[in-house]
């Protein structure tokens, strides 16, 4: 997945490159993809909550893959906006769980007032 982020800022957004460009933002959008697909294999005990709204996030960065690559109606700009918007909000989710994982629920000390 490194390799794929750096790739999208090794070629840039040129004439000559703009295709190869847009694959490699594509690529990284079905890496994202394939991690949100595997999360009830490589996470287990995760939460029904947490699966819908990464089935959600999934859905999202796929129909703008589509409206980017096959329909055309998104710009390359537009695309990767989305795609890293969605995407940061599904890891930030993520670490979260995983978080919860190292967090014990017995250290928690919570003040009701």
């Amino acid at each position: 997945m490194a390799v794929d982020l750096a790739s999208v800022g090794v070629f840039p957004n040129n004439v000559q490159l703009h295709l190869l460009h847009g694959k490699v933002a594509g690529y990284l959008v079905y890496l994202v993809l394939a991690l949100i697909i595997g999360i009830r294999w490589l996470l287990p005990n995760v939460s029904p909550d947490f699966l819908h709204l990464s089935w959600l996030i999934a859905g999202a960065l796929l129909a703008g893959e589509i409206l980017f690559q096959v329909v055309g109606y998104l710009s390359l700009t537009a695309f990767e906006i989305l795609a890293f918007m969605l995407a940061f909000t599904w890891l930030v989710m993520l670490f979260e769980r995983l978080n919860d994982y190292l967090e014990p629920i017995q250290t928690r000390n919570y003040v009701v007032k």
